[in-house]
This record gives C-alpha cells, sequence and structure tokens, in this order.
C-alpha cells in the first residue's frame, strides 16, 4: 500500500501553539482544578493548503523543543511534499477559505434540518 501525500508549497508550513495539559499532579488539585492538571504551550507543525484545508504535524513539540519545531517547518517547506500517515486533518480551515465555507455550508445545513426536524439538541450541536 502506498503512502498518500499532498503536494504543498513553502508558504503554507507554519507553527501553531496550543495550551495543553502537560501532565497531572494530585500534589496540585485543589477545588478549580481537582485533576491537578498542569498545563503549558505545545507547538505543532501546520500546513494550510490551497483551498484552506489544514493538517497538523502528528508530533508536539515543548518550549525547550522549540528549535526542533522550526527545524521540521524548514524541512518540511523545502521537501514541498507531506506524508499523511504522520500527519492529521486539523477540522478548522482557515477563516474565509474555500474549505472554510463548504463547512460553514455544511454546519448551517445540520442546524436548519434539526430545527425543522424539532431536534433542538442536535441543533444546538451546530450552533
Amino acid at each position: 500500500m502506498e503512502n498518500e501525500t499532498i503536494q504543498i508549497s513553502a508558504n503554507q508550513v507554519d507553527l501553531q501553539d496550543y495550551e495543553e495539559v502537560l501532565y497531572r499532579d494530585a500534589e496540585s488539585a485543589d477545588m478549580g482544578n481537582p485533576q491537578g492538571n498542569v498545563y503549558g504551550i505545545r507547538y505543532y507543525v501546520r500546513v494550510t493548503l490551497e483551498d484552506g484545508t489544514r493538517y497538523v504535524h502528528h508530533k508536539a513539540f515543548d518550549r525547550a523543543d522549540l528549535d526542533n519545531a522550526v527545524t521540521l517547518q524548514v524541512a518540511v517547506s523545502s521537501r514541498g511534499i507531506i506524508n499523511l500517515e504522520h500527519w492529521s486533518y486539523s477540522g478548522s480551515p482557515a477563516y474565509g477559505s474555500k474549505a472554510w465555507h463548504e463547512a460553514e455550508q455544511e454546519r448551517d445545513y445540520q442546524f436548519q434540518s434539526s430545527l425543522a426536524s424539532g431536534d433542538y439538541e442536535r441543533a444546538d450541536l451546530y450552533c
């Protein structure tokens, strides 16, 4: 089975940072944080295709590994191809792009059909 790849241009690759739970520490647990979650910033290499569809590399980088994230970003940019075995669809297309408009039309359709059928609980998913 051949790996699926996508051709990209260098200007479509960037770094995205997310605040995530890095680990749990029971000693840090309190009323506002009962699981003792310790948060921090993780960096991901992200590719945005021409139509606005986005893919994120599976490897997350901490602040200490930021140089490695930049190295991966440069390598992906220079290679011009991503192997989807190592990338995941992000689910959130670039705002205003063709992919965003298509996703928005689908959400609107699901919302309107939920309202028409009287399924208000389902309609809440698409607000």
